[in-house]
């Protein structure tokens, strides 16, 4: 909840809005949201309307109304993957993300997940992560600050989904009959196609806290995808080798009465000093 805009303001309010270790000084605060000095006089008149960081994170369509004091967002989307047939295993979803993005408190931010994208719209601008297709991945369309598309799956029955995308790389590729799922430096890795008992891998999903572990490895034939950065592994349970959370590709289901489901979409807004995709979103 945002500090008093006008009035009396003490430390202790000060305090209760941002943490901090008793006995408390305004030099503790120095920086710590947009408007406030790093270093020099400060005063408590500065800290008028301020707020702490926070975050907000969607897996269906909302709308995101700007809290009391902020001033700039960030926000990272995930396409979901696509589902997988008995002929084909889908692509992943693709990831994009945006920093700095200046509103206004009381701004109404549109959040909106679909089966074929999750998107944001800011300030009458679009930004567009798209879901995975049927054997591709998803794109991405907008100024998005970076990101990578979803990896590909294969028409095949026999094969594995594709990874979500990944903040700084393409999700990895899915594996064909056989073949391994590859591996991604910062997304969900593809799932391995079909192993000798016919097992096949759906892709890896990706998480929304940035950039926090190293890559995701191959897959082996028959096993699920990795998971990239906090995100799910793809499943390689008969009958429907679902994609990870978020945005994997499912494999190839394993029967014709089946449909393998893609791993869902989601949306993540953040805000706070010092706040940013990929390095500083956790």
């Amino acid at each position: 909840m945002a500090l008093p805009s006008s009035g009396p303001i003490s430390l202790l309010q000060v305090a209760q809005e941002f943490g901090g270790a008793a006995p408390h000084s305004l030099s503790e605060y120095y920086g710590i949201v947009s408007g406030i000095p790093a270093s020099g006089a400060i005063s408590l008149s500065q800290f008028y309307g301020k707020a702490a960081a926070g975050e907000a994170t969607y897996t269906a369509s909302a709308d995101f109304t700007v809290p009391a004091g902020v001033t700039s967002i960030c926000f990272v989307a995930v396409g979901r993957g696509a589902n997988g047939t008995w002929e084909r295993s889908g692509g992943g979803g693709a990831l994009g993300y945006k920093n700095a993005v200046a509103v206004t408190p009381g701004q109404v931010v549109q959040v909106r997940i679909d089966a074929n994208s999750s998107y944001v719209v800011v300030n009458g601008v679009t930004y567009t992560a798209n879901a995975g297709n049927t054997t591709s991945g998803g794109g991405r369309v907008g100024a998005w600050d970076g990101g990578g598309n979803g990896g590909g799956g294969y028409a095949s029955s026999g094969s594995g989904g594709g990874g979500a995308g990944g903040y700084t790389s393409a999700g990895g590729q899915g594996g064909s009959n056989n073949y391994s799922g590859m591996g991604s430096a910062t997304g969900g890795g593809g799932g391995g196609g079909y192993d000798a008992a016919y097992n096949k891998g759906g892709g890896g999903g990706v998480g929304l806290r940035g950039v926090i572990s190293g890559a995701s490895g191959d897959a082996a034939p028959g096993v699920g995808g990795k998971g990239g950065q906090g995100g799910a592994d793809g499943s390689n349970v008969s009958p429907s080798p679902n994609g990870g959370a978020y945005g994997g590709g499912a494999a190839a289901s394993q029967n014709s009465n089946y449909t393998s489901q893609g791993g869902a979409g989601a949306v993540r807004i953040i805000w706070g000093a010092g706040r940013s995709f990929p390095y500083a979103a956790a």
